[in-house]
């Protein structure tokens, strides 16, 4: 598997964003500026906490191990 860093991966970012505007499809950078409404703002958070109870997350030692990460260890 290979590895990058930052500074590569944004170079790739910019260079992408570059001949995208180049053909003609422009990308938005979105933020959102809404705040969610309280009925979806439970509902996320009862999915997180579901896929939480799912698919639990594993400490060794000092790390914090994502359930997607743990066949790399």
């Amino acid at each position: 598997m290979a590895e990058y860093t930052y500074e590569q991966l944004k170079e790739a970012a910019r260079k992408a964003r570059a001949e995208m505007a180049r053909v003609g499809r422009h990308v938005e950078k979105r933020v959102r500026t809404k705040p969610r409404d309280p009925e979806k703002l439970a509902l996320l958070r009862q999915r997180a906490m579901d896929r939480l109870k799912r698919y639990p997350p594993v400490m060794t030692g000092k790390a914090l191990v994502l359930p997607y990460f743990r066949d790399k260890i």
